[in-house]
């Protein structure tokens, strides 16, 4: 090929990456899709929301609901912390060359009862607040509590099902 017919190729693969570059730059900076809107208010309880939609709690129901969750929200948020630190302590110690069966164990362990304690908390809590209900919402609240589980643990297994799937068909 000759010099000028190189110089020519150059120049085009040239334009065409600086016209590229600058595409991206103009979808990202531009184009780019707005994000998920924020919520007007971060403070609001959706939970509560749910119960006065879907259950029919009525003011006086949704204001003893409140003071069941400010009685007992502070015990659940640290009985939260502990339970994170706890993990925190247990994937530290991927980092540990030739770790032991017995420590991987306990820090396991550990773990398992701050799960089972947080638990036990949350459906002592949650059995108290069906109290709340009339007999006619009690079904409604049942369905509710059990789609809010179904959607929280629900994710996860999709996630991982999804997974399986994959590694399986290798």
């Amino acid at each position: 090929m000759s010099n000028p017919s190189k110089n020519k190729t150059l120049v085009f693969i040239i334009v065409v990456l600086l016209l590229a570059n600058v595409a991206m730059l103009v979808y990202f900076l531009w184009l780019k899709q707005p994000d998920k809107p924020v919520r007007a208010d971060k403070n609001s309880d959706r939970f509560a929301e749910a119960l006065k939609k879907d259950v029919g709690f009525s003011d006086t129901q949704l204001a003893q609901y409140k003071q069941l969750k400010e009685a007992k929200w502070d015990k659940i948020k640290l009985r939260f912390d502990d339970l994170r630190k706890a993990k925190d302590n247990f994937f530290r110690l991927i980092g540990v060359e030739n770790i032991n069966d017995s420590i991987l164990n306990n820090a396991a362990d550990s773990i398992a009862q701050r799960q089972k304690s947080l638990d036990l908390q949350a459906f002592i809590h949650l059995k108290e607040l069906r109290e709340v209900c009339s007999p006619e919402q009690q079904p409604k609240y049942d369905s509710l509590v059990q789609r809010i589980f179904h959607r929280i643990t629900g994710s996860f297994m999709r996630v991982e099902s999804k997974n399986a799937d994959s590694t399986s068909k290798n």
